[in-house]
């Protein structure tokens, strides 16, 4: 659609306060987990059933939360400042995925990241369904399988760094990636929207439409794996490099 017209006395403060909220809760959550090198919990991820310890979970939530608070802090600041310079307002980077997901396609498709999706779908999703005529499910999942290859390749790119900064879990020397492990993540996550539209009718009708317990489940469908996706970026220190931009009070 057209431009929305950026009005600081209606947009604002809205804005404003919306990106101190951010940092403040991302300053929060790196004091948190800088304190114990991004791992709370100690970890029982050596086995499958591991995956699904109460610990795994926590520890992957935590990190989840990271990842999206240390991206949306940045894209409200700079939301901000380009509303300000060229008078139009931006769109929210993120709608709440970790507290109001009602499912994995309103997940990935509606709240989480919001700047990527609308590529893979213009980039991704609608040539496969136009040029080949594969049906939505196809298309859905091998725009997940071209967006674990995409990340691979900011691995890739990460690995090309050279003077890695000493610190908490800093390493010095060239960071060497385990490639296959976003691979995974995506491919899981395509597994989960398949699973959702095969198995979605059956469950719907024993699970609350919307609410904490909802999301619960939905999160519950990616969290077991999300630390094939965070380790690699803790150990090219991704997320130590952003930490700076914030004040940081360590636990210990």
């Amino acid at each position: 659609g057209d431009p929305v017209p950026f009005d600081w006395h209606s947009h604002g403060m809205e804005k404003a306060i919306k990106f101190l909220t951010v940092f403040l809760q991302t300053t929060l959550c790196y004091s948190l987990l800088l304190s114990f090198d991004y791992q709370v919990f100690d970890t029982h991820r050596e086995s499958f059933l591991g995956i699904f310890h109460w610990s795994t979970i926590l520890n992957n939530l935590l990190m989840a939360a990271l990842t999206g608070l240390s991206l949306e802090s940045g894209a409200c600041g700079l939301g901000l400042m380009t509303s300000m310079l060229f008078g139009y307002k931006t769109i929210e980077f993120q709608d709440s995925p970790l507290t109001k997901s009602s499912s994995p396609s309103d997940f990935w498709g509606s709240r989480w990241n919001r700047m990527t999706g609308p590529g893979l779908r213009r980039g991704v999703y609608l040539p496969i369904r136009k040029c080949l005529r594969w049906n939505t499910h196809v298309a859905a999942m091998l725009t997940f399988v071209f967006s674990g290859l995409l990340h691979e390749f900011v691995l890739y790119l990460l690995s090309q760094r050279r003077g890695m900064p000493s610190g908490p879990v800093g390493i010095d020397g060239p960071f060497t990636p385990s490639y296959g492990r976003h691979f995974f993540f995506f491919c899981w996550s395509a597994g989960v929207l398949m699973g959702e539209r095969l198995l979605g009718p059956y469950i719907a009708p024993w699970t609350p439409a919307k609410g904490p317990f909802r999301t619960f489940l939905v999160l519950m469908t990616t969290l077991p794996v999300v630390h094939h996706f965070t380790d690699e970026y803790v150990a090219s220190s991704f997320y130590s490099d952003i930490s700076l931009g914030f004040p940081k009070v360590l636990l210990k």
